[in-house]
């Protein structure tokens, strides 16, 4: 079934809202929350760049904890668009370092 707008931004405000509870508690019960919600998508993008399983798996964990630790501050209007870019990025330059460390 696909999304539809209206249910597309539901979703973007339950995110938001999620953002400014962890912004106000620490609780990282919502990080997990966010993790449990959107670990597909960014282990596929993950294993989309660095083609291996193990690698894409290891970029997830570490994806996340940066989510933990930019999340209170980070301006997030739109946490999945975020959270793609930020993998994009993460991989990217993961990409980088292994390409220059097997040089």
């Amino acid at each position: 079934m696909p999304t539809t707008k209206k249910q597309l931004e539901f979703d973007r405000q339950l995110d938001l809202t999620a953002i400014r509870e962890y912004r106000r508690t620490k609780n990282l019960r919502i990080i997990d929350e966010l993790y449990q919600k959107y670990a597909l998508l960014v282990y596929g993008v993950c294993l989309n760049h660095l083609k291996k399983r193990d690698l894409a798996k290891e970029m997830l964990v570490q994806i996340f904890k940066i989510v933990q630790e930019r999340i209170a501050k980070a301006d997030v209007k739109h946490f999945r668009e975020w959270l793609y870019e930020l993998t994009l990025q993460e991989c990217a330059d993961f990409a980088k370092i292994s390409s220059s460390e097997n040089n």
